[in-house]
């Protein structure tokens, strides 16, 4: 809380006093952000199967006339237990270790610079890095300036030795 006050000496004849005050109330609050990121196996190019209903298709199959053949599924690999954090077949909390994976050379140029490097989207930082969601929390402050605001004004001068002018105002 902050104040500043001034009070006015009425006891010496024809002077003028002012008077200023204000008083204000400022905090500052934490913000706990949390998002998804992508995961180590994700910007590998692996996608675990138990995160799709359906297959992932690769555009390149099939015809592109919209008849004919249809499109074909990226390839699906099995990692070994345990890399990427993958065990068996899955579960909300892991990645399956069954996964459609998609060659990083095919990706667009773009895409292959943000998950290159922890620039743009920095990697997963939870206890559970894995996760497929809310992988990532950062902390912020939010300042708020004069949630609680008032000032006063006062301006006094003593006209006679029992006469007081006074103008004041309160925002």
């Amino acid at each position: 809380m902050e104040a500043l006050n001034f009070t006015p000496d009425l006891s010496k004849k024809d002077k003028l006093f002012f008077f200023v005050g204000y008083e204000g109330l400022s905090l500052n609050q934490g913000q706990t952000y949390t998002w998804t990121l992508p995961t180590a196996m994700e910007r590998n190019g692996y996608s675990p199967t138990n995160y799709f209903t359906k297959p992932i298709y690769d555009p390149t199959t099939g015809s592109s006339a919209g008849s004919g053949t249809k499109p074909s599924p990226f390839p699906t690999v099995t990692l070994a237990n345990g890399t990427y954090g993958c065990s068996g077949a899955g579960s909300a909390q892991a990645p399956s270790c069954t996964a459609y994976f998609i060659a990083p050379s095919r990706w667009d140029p773009v895409a292959a610079k943000m998950m290159a490097d922890n620039t743009i989207w920095p990697a997963p930082n939870t206890a559970n890095p894995n996760a497929p969601t809310n992988n990532s929390v950062a902390l912020s402050t939010i300042h708020s300036r004069s949630l609680i605001s008032r000032s006063t004004t006062r301006c006094t001068k003593k006209i006679a030795s029992s006469a007081v002018h006074r103008i004041s105002a309160t925002i």
